[in-house]
């Protein structure tokens, strides 16, 4: 790959030729200061929901990169590598989407993806990859049933592999943290200290700002805990479960400025595509409210998560919050509300 690609491409093997220095020479040496600081902004800008900067410079970009990733190791917050990995995907899809076939077949095996192209604008990939990771993509259009199968390939445009591969590239990006994480030594991350906190206040202050209102957290079902929960642990929702979250809370009494602040530490936060969402499901910009699936609705799609004693006498989450609210009141059990 020629080394001007190592911009959009970082992670190649080959570039690791612009970082033939040693960790604690990158991180202390003056040389580098500049780099180190761009890590950092960049790290923040993607805590903030923000776009990263990509440096135009390949080999600044490359070293910039691999700043990042000691940093996230040495962070090791889940939260923020997957707040970061999230916008470097992103970057990498679009690169994709404009790549030629000969470039795109060469980071997908980098990416330990089995891809061949086919004609112009479609490739194959092997069954194996894209159902490891085309479950993590809302939309019909990525689903198996929608795409053509030969010989234990699927047939795909050059979009959806794009979506796959930058899914593949979260993995690997994590990884590589999680290697990172056991070279490090204290001489190493010393000089980082003072970054490392200014990022941890960031986030702290962000997720200060999640309120549930009024909301009896005691009420809840356990199918929505589980989605808050996997929300505060830095995973991402499906489409359907950011749905049925949104419609449940604003239900039970929720703002849409509270809603949006709980969404605000996913990964994948968008505040324009997450503020629309909410207000069409709220129905401030649309005709109706939505109101949260049946519970039958939430098993078929995966969501019914650890259900209690109270789940099997319900048929719909309202219903339990209810119950749960009106026996907290009374000091009693509610009847089962149907």
């Amino acid at each position: 790959m020629e080394r001007g690609k190592f911009r959009e491409y970082p992670f190649h093997p080959s570039a690791r030729d612009f970082c033939k220095v040693y960790f604690k020479d990158l991180l202390s040496k003056t040389i580098y200061r500049m780099d180190v600081e761009e890590a950092v902004q960049n790290i923040i800008r993607s805590l903030k929901g923000e776009e990263i900067f990509r440096n135009p410079n390949p080999a600044r970009r490359v070293r910039t990169f691999v700043i990042t990733k000691i940093i996230l190791a040495a962070l090791n917050d889940r939260i923020i590598t997957a707040k970061y990995a999230n916008q470097e995907r992103d970057l990498l899809e679009r690169s994709l989407l404009e790549e030629d076939r000969r470039h795109i077949e060469e980071v997908a095996e980098i990416l330990g993806l089995n891809v061949l192209s086919y004609s112009a604008g479609e490739f194959k990939i092997h069954f194996a990859d894209f159902l490891k990771y085309s479950p993590r993509i809302s939309g019909e259009k990525y689903s198996l049933f929608e795409q053509e199968i030969d010989r234990g390939f699927v047939f795909v445009k050059k979009d959806v592999l794009a979506k796959i591969m930058r899914e593949a590239f979260v993995d690997k990006f994590k990884e590589d943290i999680d290697r990172i994480s056991e070279m490090l030594s204290e001489d190493i991350i010393q000089p980082l200290i003072p970054y490392m906190e200014k990022i941890l206040d960031l986030k702290s202050e962000i997720i200060s700002q999640q309120d549930l209102g009024e909301v009896d957290l005691n009420a809840l079902p356990p199918c929505i805990k589980n989605m808050l929960k996997t929300l505060q642990s830095g995973g991402n929702l499906t489409h359907f479960a950011r749905f049925t979250l949104t419609a449940f809370l604003h239900t039970i009494g929720m703002s849409n400025e509270e809603i949006l602040n709980l969404f605000s530490v996913s990964p994948d936060f968008n505040e324009k595509i997450a503020k629309y969402q909410v207000k069409h499901i709220t129905g401030e910009i649309s005709s109706k409210e939505y109101i949260p699936p049946k519970c039958l609705t939430l098993k078929s799609q995966g969501l019914c998560v650890n259900p209690d004693k109270l789940c099997d006498r319900i048929n719909h989450p309202l219903s339990y919050y209810k119950i749960k609210k009106r026996g907290k009141r009374f000091g009693r059990k509610g009847k089962t509300v149907r």
